[in-house]
Parts: structure tokens; sequence; C-alpha cells
């Protein structure tokens, strides 16, 4: 599987399942056909317990604005 983004290309491979999904476990990060980063994964875990505000970033509140979503 290949992906490509201003100039970048990711190769992913040596897919493994987990928990009913595709995991890579290998990713190369390429520009110009060099290998810039080469990313191996070797464990992966269920996060466990996140707090609620984990992802909150300070300065980036959200605000409804004249529709009917609701979070």
């Amino acid at each position: 599987m290949k992906t490509y983004f201003s100039g970048i290309e990711t190769q992913r491979s040596q897919f493994e399942e987990f928990d009913g999904g595709e995991i890579a476990h290998q990713i190369k990060v390429m520009r110009n056909g060099a290998v810039e980063i080469l990313i191996s994964v070797t464990q992966v875990s269920p996060a466990g317990t996140i707090p609620a505000d984990a992802f909150d970033l300070p300065g980036h509140e959200w605000n409804r604005a004249f529709t009917d979503e609701v979070r």
C-alpha cells in the first residue's frame, strides 16, 4: 500500500491483524525515491484508559455556530 502527499511517498508492509483491522509493522517514508525514515512497529496493544480531555488543545475550543449539530 502506498500514499503520496506533497512529494512524500509512504509504503506500508508486513500487515498483521489487530482487533479486527490490519496494522502495518513496517512503514517507509520516501522522498525522491530515497528512504528518509524507516518506522518499525514492534508492539501493538489496546490504549487502556485515556482521560476525556487527552486531545483537547488550549485555544482551540469548539463553539456551536448556527447549526443543528450535536456533540
